[in-house]
């Protein structure tokens, strides 16, 4: 790659930087050539020849004949608007590539969009288009008039310089600025049709490829290859330049590349199934949702609030500076962290540098989002998501594992090899990784950091992390020297300074909802900034608080000197009004409840794992849910805390009062609360789909509402049965609900997607072992071929021979047990270390 310098005495040189030379930052020109290409300055015209003594490179000086061209002009302004924008460095495709070279312009032109797309700023040079003559009137059109009917709108290479560039600023012949991609969207809209959010950075893969095509189609290029080339990086493929082919030659040429590259799944509807079915299975959540639901649970995001860091020396560092692959935001609870992310996030996905931003959100309070191989496989999901082609690197694997890739005992070892595989193929790509709240992995988080470290070390990626002061995580990450780490409470200034802004943006909206006159807000806000300590979370506590309907304006004064400063003791105020309720005693089963669940649930799930279930009408029980507030949140009727040290209040301060008889005594009341729900809800059939061949894909969520109350307990029984205290009788119940239900309990799992997988129900697991593929597919199928083809003496007939379908007349013939491959080697206390059949095949024995 070629580039322009501009060199200490002004003048302008060529310099290259070859393959593996760190390319500096650099502003890019997008033009028309002029209407005498003679008139254009070339490579050619840089002919002056000198050595760069402090690198040894060759540097190209232009001539004076190139100077005296009316081309030169572009240089020369792209030259100033460059120093002036604090670059160095700047392209122009006139000059930098070397046309006479065909290797060179083949790989130049299959380099282009990507060149427009790392640029940190693109002009545009409207060379018919003039501003200081039209303002002074003594024009009869505006430049606006001229904007429109440019000659730059209607060229084919303009398009992709449009759209790669995320900074692009047009300007004036006479150099005027006249605005950019953002302030001009609409008008550049109404020209091209181009849609508005495609201008303003929407990733193209989400447009079809006709309608990438059609964007062009009325674009003029002086050969008429250069119209299927000029599509090359917006159809995100590459062909070889072939000029002397045609038009009609290369639009094939592309078309064939896009269809091989992109569009092989179309033409295969069985791998589009199979990749299809691999990122469903590669998803435990999408970070995109988890992200927007974190915002929307927080009030949304105040930018005001985060955008402090985007000027701290630290941050600065790590973004900007090569070697700086690892940043580690470090706080105390409530300070805000995650929010910072959130901002964080959006900000380097706009930037022009780095727009390749994958994200995870770690969460102690649900099992999906609490361990490290979830966050590599939230990363990895992300990455497949935006970029298809990486896929291959997992479906290659999981083609032969299947869902076990992602869960068995080598998961991380397989899905950390998968994750550097995508990662190289994107080398050079400018990839963030943003991982926040590290505390809250729960599994495993040595071995993520460790991973971490590693890969900032070794690999070409910026990683983004935030915890809290745990010295745990800090030994870990000191393992790396490229780390940068930015302390919240070192930063106390420019956090306090943020959450005073916060301060009067949410006392404003209280003066508003409480009609408060200003004397009373100022009062609050003097109050909320003397005892915030800079805390975020503790002032967003206190005013939800505060405008609850209950408090009134004349009391408010009086209801906010009752909250303590710092979290805990506000916490503890908290508990102190629950415990005034008349629902106290439910409040208190309900926060136990939450505590232990492993992950957010419904309140129609919350309704039925309450001991003391009184509430027949949902919004009584909101209500309740809705007391709770200062440690509970409802988003889209799902029960949240409101920050994970919400929970680590509840189960050691308030420990007492939640869990009155233990922790494990919880578990072991939601698992009996489960086995209760689960034998007066499930039924054969439950969602009425009658035909055996139904698959889980024909289902709609619709279908599925009668299994909301119930869906927790399908999955999460055992586990609570598992981590409770065992009582007398119980399992006497479990026993009885396999008897009664075992069937119907598999065709929910099949119904809502779950593992059908539990190894500790002994006899009955083998039934899974054998038909669990089919059911897991086929949810009737349960009560078909997989009940109908059982052994004639194997538990599961015995026990469940009345639910074969009407329609099977006789039972076809069968073995009368399970085959020996599905059998267990029962009895041992330790390993077993010799197994040995008998000359039949008909027994086997073994010893350990």
């Amino acid at each position: 790659m070629y580039l322009l310098r501009i060199e200490p005495n002004r003048e302008v040189a060529i310099v290259e930087f070859i393959s593996g030379l760190q390319v500096p930052e650099y502003a890019i020109l997008s033009h028309t050539w002029e209407p005498n290409h003679k008139d254009e300055v070339i490579f050619r015209d840089f002919a002056i020849l000198e050595e760069d003594l402090d690198t040894g490179q060759d540097v190209r000086f232009c001539t004076q004949r190139g100077k005296e061209k009316t081309g030169y002009r572009k240089i020369r302004f792209c030259a100033e608007q460059a120093e002036r924008d604090g670059f160095q460095y700047f392209w122009i495709d006139s000059c930098c590539i070397d046309k006479a070279n065909a290797a060179e312009l083949s790989e130049s032109i299959n380099s282009m969009f990507r060149w427009y797309q790392e640029a940190i700023r693109c002009y545009v040079y409207l060379s018919d288009v003039s501003k200081s003559s039209n303002d002074d009137g003594l024009m009869g059109t505006t430049w606006e008039d001229e904007f429109q009917g440019s000659r730059w709108h209607t060229r084919g290479w303009t398009l992709q310089e449009l759209l790669a560039s995320t900074v692009v600023d047009f300007f004036s012949s006479d150099g005027h600025r006249l605005g950019d991609k953002q302030s001009l969207g609409q008008m550049i809209h109404d020209i091209t049709h181009i849609p508005i959010e495609a201008l303003h950075g929407r990733p193209l893969s989400k447009y079809t490829i006709a309608e990438r095509i059609s964007w062009g189609r009325n674009r003029q290029t002086t050969r008429g290859e250069d119209k299927a080339y000029s599509l090359l990086g917006i159809m995100n493929v590459t062909i070889g330049a072939n000029y002397g082919e045609g038009e009609e030659g290369a639009f094939k040429r592309l078309h064939r590349a896009i269809q091989d590259d992109q569009d092989i799944p179309v033409r295969d509807p069985e791998l589009k199934k199979s990749l299809d079915e691999c990122l469903a299975n590669l998803r435990l959540s999408d970070p995109q949702d988890d992200k927007s639901r974190i915002e929307a649970t927080k009030g949304g995001l105040f930018k005001d609030a985060y955008r402090w860091v985007l000027e701290n020396p630290d941050y600065k560092k790590w973004r900007f500076d090569q070697e700086s692959r690892l940043l580690w935001i470090k706080g105390d609870p409530g300070k805000g962290k995650t929010m910072l992310l959130c901002g964080l996030v959006d900000e380097m996905s706009l930037s022009p540098t780095s727009n390749l931003v994958h994200y995870f959100f770690c969460q102690a309070t649900d099992s999906r989002l609490d361990n490290a191989a979830a966050v590599i496989r939230g990363l990895m999901y992300m990455l497949a998501k935006n970029d298809r082609s990486l896929l291959k690197h997992v479906h290659e694997e999981w083609r032969v594992a299947g869902k076990a890739l992602f869960e068995d005992g080598n998961a991380w070892q397989a899905i950390t090899r998968i994750f550097t595989a995508m990662t190289q193929e994107q080398q050079t790509a400018k990839l963030v990784f943003v991982i926040d709240a590290l505390d809250e992995c729960l599994k495993d988080l040595p071995k993520l950091l460790d991973f971490i470290a590693q890969q900032s070390r070794h690999g070409h990626a910026k990683w983004l992390v935030s915890s809290r002061n745990w010295p745990s995580i800090e030994e870990k990450l000191n393992a790396t020297h490229q780390r940068v780490r930015l302390s919240l409470e070192l930063n106390e200034a420019s956090v306090t300074a943020a959450i005073e802004t916060y301060i009067r943006y949410e006392t404003e909206l209280l003066a508003k909802s409480k009609n408060l006159d200003e004397p009373r807000k100022m009062k609050i806000r003097e109050y909320l900034t003397l005892n915030a300590n800079y805390t975020f979370l503790w002032v967003a506590l206190v005013c939800q608080r505060l405008k609850d309907p209950k408090v009134r304006r004349g009391s408010i004064m009086k209801e906010l000197q009752q909250y303590p400063a710092d979290l805990y003791p506000l916490y503890q105020r908290m508990m102190e009004t629950i415990d005034t309720l008349p629902d106290a005693e439910l409040c208190h089963e309900i926060l136990g409840v939450v505590s232990v669940v492993y992950r957010p649930i419904d309140l129609r799930e919350l309704n039925v794992l309450l001991e003391s279930n009184s509430l027949d009408d949902l919004d009584d029980l909101r209500e309740v849910v809705d007391s709770c507030g200062s440690f509970l949140t409802i988003r889209d009727n799902t029960v949240y805390f409101v920050h994970q040290s919400a929970k680590d209040f509840l189960v050691t301060e308030a420990i007492q009062l939640v869990f009155p008889r233990g922790i494990k005594h919880m578990h072991f009341s939601v698992s009996k609360a489960s086995i209760t729900a689960l034998l007066q809800g499930l039924h054969q059939d439950i969602c009425a789909l009658r035909k055996p061949g139904t698959s889980v894909e024909e289902i709609s969520s619709k279908s599925l509402s009668s299994l909301v109350p119930i869906q927790y307990s399908c999955v999460y029984w055992v586990d609570h049965l598992t981590d409770g205290e065992l009582h007398n009788g119980y399992m006497d119940s479990i026993r009885n609900f396999l008897e009664q239900k075992y069937l119907y309990w598999l065709e929910a799992l099949s119904l809502i997607r779950a593992p059908i997988s539990i190894p500790a129900l002994s006899k009955l697991s083998r039934f899974i072992k054998y038909y669990g593929t089919i059911i897991s597919q086929y949810p009737l199928q349960t009560y078909a071929a997989a009940l109908v083809f059982s052994p004639s003496k194997s538990v599961i007939w015995k026990l469940f021979q009345k639910q074969m379908p009407d329609w099977v007349s006789f039972k076809p013939r069968t073995q009368e047990h399970w085959s020996a491959l599905q059998q267990t080697l029962e009895g041992h206390t330790d390993y077993v270390l010799s197994v040995a059949f008998s000359p039949d095949g008909r027994q086997v024995a073994s010893a350990s």
